[in-house]
């Protein structure tokens, strides 16, 4: 549940509270991923990186007019593409002639509208502002591709499938924010959302901390809503769902290398990496995680996606992105 400055929405900001205070935990993640940890890595003939990134901030002031709340900021419009082309400008120089003709790049995003905590459904909001950084990170693609003469059909949103062939990212609603929020994805999780407003403001909890820390799990349950354990282990599957793809696309490919640009959002990517990625306690959310927008991680992925890595930090972890090998470590 992020909360933007100027956000005419309660007046909590989950990015300056800390839930939960595992002592033991603190060393394992910075306390805020920013745009240093995106770093631009180059794949190696065969591999695959997965850039997983934050959506762009967007416009929340307390006067912007009703039917742009939710649009990117003119900055995000500028920094975003900007950001992408020197990302890529990195890595195609680090290549030679022949090699850059060898890099390949999804791109893929959340398809989440906005939805606040307290407009719960907004039929009048248009904006998914993943899908609109994730066209501006292929902005970003093709300006690069053009300034080393590339082939437009290195990216491959523009030269796969007909089904997906677009020029924005491919949406994934696996990669949404908190289903919660919108009655279509979970039933009961606007009810829940209204009585978790006033239970932990009885209770004098913050929202966002009692959420995180999933303090009233008996009634989330009850009401049939996922925690911050779920969420996880939503964005884990579609994270090995990627892998999978990079698998099968180097089954067809073996000497290129392929770069999957993922677009999410702050409250489903800090679950999943404090838990699968920094493998913090399932029970417990740990010290407060934030993440500026626009920032992320690379994943260097591994073989089938065993022994991936990623930097965050100063600090290199190693995780699995093979769902097969999860599923058979969790049966025993």
């Amino acid at each position: 549940m992020e909360k933007e400055p100027g956000s005419p929405q309660i007046n909590i900001d989950p990015e300056q509270t800390e839930a939960g205070d595992a002592s033991e935990e603190k060393q394992k993640l910075p306390k805020k991923i920013t745009e240093k940890d995106l770093r631009p890595e180059i794949p190696e003939a065969g591999k695959t990186i997965i850039v997983f990134q934050c959506n762009a901030r967007d416009d929340r002031e307390p006067d912007t007019p009703r039917e742009q709340i939710g649009a990117l900021t003119q900055e995000s419009i500028e920094k975003i593409p900007a950001d992408a082309k020197k990302f890529f400008n990195e890595i195609f120089n680090g290549l030679d002639e022949t090699e850059r003709e060898k890099v390949d790049v999804l791109v893929v995003a959340s398809d989440a509208k906005l939805i606040t905590p307290e407009q719960i459904e907004d039929p009048n909001n248009k904006y998914q502002r993943a899908i609109e950084t994730g066209k501006l990170v292929t902005e970003g693609l093709e300006n690069s591709i053009s300034e080393y003469s590339l082939s437009k059909n290195q990216l491959l949103n523009s030269s796969v499938k007909q089904e997906i062939k677009q020029k924005g990212p491919v949406g994934m609603s696996e990669l949404k924010d908190l289903l919660m929020l919108n009655e279509e994805d979970q039933p009961r999780g606007p009810e829940f959302v209204e009585w978790l407003k006033e239970q932990s403001e009885k209770d004098g909890k913050n929202l966002w901390a009692a959420y995180e820390d999933d303090d009233y799990s008996e009634k989330r349950e009850e009401m049939e809503v996922e925690g911050p354990i779920d969420i996880s282990n939503r964005v884990k599957c579609a994270m090995e769902y990627l892998t999978e793809v990079s698998r099968m696309y180097h089954n067809s490919n073996p000497d290129k290398r392929l770069i999957i640009w993922a677009v999410s959002h702050y409250d489903c990517m800090i679950p999943y990496i404090k838990r699968h990625i920094a493998g913090m306690n399932e029970k417990e959310a740990g010290p407060f995680v934030g993440i500026s927008k626009g920032a992320g991680i690379t994943i260097e992925v591994g073989g089938r996606g065993e022994n991936s890595t990623t930097q965050i930090g100063d600090r290199t972890h190693e995780f699995s992105l093979d769902a097969e090998k999860t599923q058979q470590s969790e049966a025993k």
